[in-house]
């Protein structure tokens, strides 16, 4: 369901010098802060960022809490309470953990965040110093800049994350490592899910078709996201509609995957090991939610469902990325620790994410979690990204005192 409004006005230009310029502001102001469609390929425009901007370094390395984490508490606090748009600057032609550009001999990586010169005032200055107290590691620039910006982000996803498992402490968990209060999240079922709900989000838990089939029509109709991890990820594959067999919440795959342990999904009869075959491989190093530094995999390495392959009669959809993969099957039905792609392989549906292991805080080293959960942040950014409201404007070029001009602009969203 797609919302369009047009608006026309009719304007009276009074300053000549001073107006013209304002509307093409205006114009471009209102593409930069909305025209946010579902780019999920990391094509990037080249951006001069004036002299005073603040890079958020993203590279750091050790990763910590402090370093990778804090610094989506400082997006969230500055998109939500100031109204700052974020630059995010990622090279589309980098290696796995390589430069997305350099400043003064500094190589930057990870997927750095920039907030440009002309959005810092003194208050923002202010919040800017509380996030490097608490740890967020960054400079101002002392010179202009030029990036690759993936995209503006104006709109930071509120989520919601479900309470039927009881094991919602776990991803909330992730919220205060971060740093980000709680009223970026809600708690909830799927039944209570509306479009107005940009990301739903399952920690270990059993779904059913009768508990969670609400996210049939959350992908399809308000083209939401989905995240999960453990076993709800095989378990929820398995779902299928008691009358109607052919409708599914395989969102993923063709036809679902192996489960978790034996008689535990349904009608599903295969199940898989419980620990992956090493190695891993890291795939789309330009993808926005693989920007992190180094491995994750160790971070999924505990709980009842530790990585996802497909059934031996299925496959992962085509245009389903899998990010990480384990040594486990074998081209479209490979092993997976990190995978996500467009409900039932269509792309103007919501996007749905799974990523292994029963808590992303709970094993490996303290940079094996960051990564982990930082994988989970960056697909909550893209999700705002996508589902935000996109506007477009047509203005005049020139404009004359006293003239009377008409402006039009046009405002969509995915519901």
């Amino acid at each position: 369901m797609k919302r369009t409004q047009t608006i026309r006005l009719k304007v009276t230009i009074r300053r000549v010098a001073i107006v013209s310029g304002c509307f093409l502001i205006l114009a471009f102001g209102m593409f930069a802060i909305f025209n946010i469609g579902p780019k999920k390929e990391a094509s990037a425009a080249t951006e001069t960022l004036a002299s005073g901007s603040f890079i958020i370094n993203m590279g750091v390395t050790p990763q910590t809490i402090n370093n990778g984490l804090k610094p989506y508490g400082m997006i969230y606090d500055l998109i939500v309470n100031y109204k700052i748009p974020i630059k995010w600057v990622i090279n589309p032609a980098k290696v796995r953990d390589g430069t997305d550009f350099t400043y003064n001999a500094v190589n930057y990586s990870g997927g750095p965040f920039i907030i440009e010169a002309n959005q810092i005032t003194a208050t923002i200055a202010s919040r800017i110093t509380y996030w490097q107290g608490q740890g967020v590691a960054g400079l101002y620039t002392i010179s202009a800049i030029s990036v690759p910006v993936y995209n503006t982000i104006t709109n930071f996803s509120n989520v919601a994350i479900d309470t039927i498992s009881s094991k919602q402490s776990i991803i909330i968990n992730y919220y205060n490592n971060a740093l980000i209060p709680s009223t970026a999240y809600y708690l909830g079922s799927p039944s209570q899910l509306t479009g107005c709900v940009d990301m739903w989000t399952n920690p270990h838990a059993d779904p059913t078709w009768a508990t969670h089939s609400y996210l049939y029509n959350y992908l399809t109709v308000f083209k939401s996201w989905i995240w999960c991890e453990c076993h709800a990820v095989s378990v929820l594959e398995s779902c299928t509609e008691p009358i109607d067999p052919f409708r599914k919440l395989n969102f993923l795959t063709s036809n679902g995957l192996q489960c978790y342990s034996n008689s535990k999904c349904g009608v599903i009869v295969e199940s898989h090991g419980g620990n992956a075959t090493s190695p891993y491989t890291y795939n789309y190093p330009t993808d926005p939610v693989m920007q992190f530094i180094s491995d994750m995999h160790q971070a999924t390495g505990a709980g009842s469902e530790k990585w996802y392959i497909p059934l031996t009669t299925g496959q992962w959809n085509s245009n389903t990325k899998q990010l990480v993969t384990t040594s486990d099957g074998a081209g479209s039905r490979k092993g997976v620790e990190l995978v996500y792609g467009p409900a039932f392989n269509d792309p103007t549906n919501g996007y749905v994410m799974y990523e292994g292991g029963h808590d992303l805080d709970g094993s490996g080293t303290t940079a094996q979690k960051v990564s982990a959960q930082r994988a989970y942040f960056n697909f909550v950014l893209l999700a705002g990204i996508t589902k935000n409201v996109k506007v477009t404007s047509t203005v005049p070029a020139t404009a004359y005192a006293k003239d009377k001009v008409n402006v039009s602009a046009t405002s969509s969203s995915g519901t």
